[in-house]
């Protein structure tokens, strides 16, 4: 992709409140969210939390206050709430301080010194855990590409085998080439082993004939990542790394359930009191209904303000 053009892409995002850089330094570089940015983290995290809570079967959400992994506070009791049965599933965000890789450590947002994980950890019997494994790469890849206008710009790829275990990449292209977004990956039932003692002692999950742990495959989103990639797929101009960077626009054409602002209702002339009356009131109305909606006079043309 052309530097120039992601740079005009950075600027529009600061100018339209998005996102902006407001702390240089490149240990801990740091972030502000404005309206349009705020509300577009939330919007992605509903999403992921409707697709996840929503309409997944047994899947229960855990928070906790602190950077800390608290499935593992709940994990025995929903265990017992199910009567030991298998697959189950806890999800839960999470926030932390983060220290950019090598590679990351001059890419905007990537390098981000505070980033936030949509984790969800899948329960089952060692037997299926190929299984999930491949339907939670798949399934996954389908969310985020439900969400673009180029669906081709996301990719996962092939299975590896890691320290940790095996595992895959939701990939995005972006300006400096393919990057995560996500990564889903196969732990066995290593998560599980400090509590091996007590698990075995207490819980009654069967395998075959004989106790065993369940297996968990985990799937972590990074917030801060899906956002910068569906920003740069708003973007009209932008096409992948390999963007020549000839075709400049200045519309964000998000998802509509992506999308900051649902409805904007706009009126033109501050001394026109039946329009602006008029606008008051549907504005209100879609609040209670729902819509967050943006209310403003426009003192320049109606068709600019609406281009905005």
């Amino acid at each position: 992709m052309n530097k120039e053009l992601f740079t005009k892409i950075i600027t529009l995002l600061k100018r339209r409140g998005f996102v902006q850089l407001v702390k240089q330094d490149l240990s801990t570089p740091m972030y502000s969210y404005g309206p349009a940015g705020t509300l577009l983290r939330r919007n992605i995290a509903q999403c992921w939390w409707e697709w996840m809570i929503t309409s997944q079967e047994n899947t229960f959400p855990v928070e906790s206050t602190d950077s800390e992994d608290s499935t593992w506070d709940y994990f025995l009791e929903i265990s017992k709430q199910l009567e030991w049965s298998l697959p189950f599933s806890i999800t839960q965000s999470r926030s932390y301080v983060h220290t950019p890789a090598d590679r990351h450590t001059d890419k905007f947002l990537f390098n981000s010194c505070k980033k936030t994980s949509l984790v969800m950890q899948n329960f089952c019997q060692a037997t299926a855990v190929t299984q999930t494994l491949d339907s939670a790469i798949r399934t996954r890849l389908k969310w985020w590409k439900q969400f673009s206008g180029n669906p081709a710009k996301f990719s996962a790829t092939d299975i590896e085998k890691t320290e940790t275990g095996y595992h895959s990449n939701i990939q995005y292209s972006f300006p400096w080439g393919v990057d995560d977004v996500e990564t889903v990956t196969s732990l066995g039932d290593a998560p599980l082993q400090p509590y091996r003692e007590t698990l075995l002692s207490e819980h009654q999950f069967v395998n075959g004939k004989k106790k065993s742990l369940p297996s968990v495959v985990e799937c972590n989103a990074i917030l801060e990542q899906g956002f910068l990639a569906f920003l740069l797929d708003a973007y009209p101009g932008y096409q992948g790394s390999s963007n020549n960077g000839t075709n400049e626009s200045f519309c964000l054409q998000l998802h509509p359930r992506l999308t900051p602002y649902k409805i904007a209702v706009c009126y033109q002339g501050d001394k026109c009191s039946v329009l602006q009356q008029l606008a008051a009131n549907i504005g209100k109305d879609l609040r209670q209904a729902g819509i967050i909606t943006l209310n403003q006079v426009s003192n320049s043309s109606l068709d600019k303000k609406i281009s905005q």
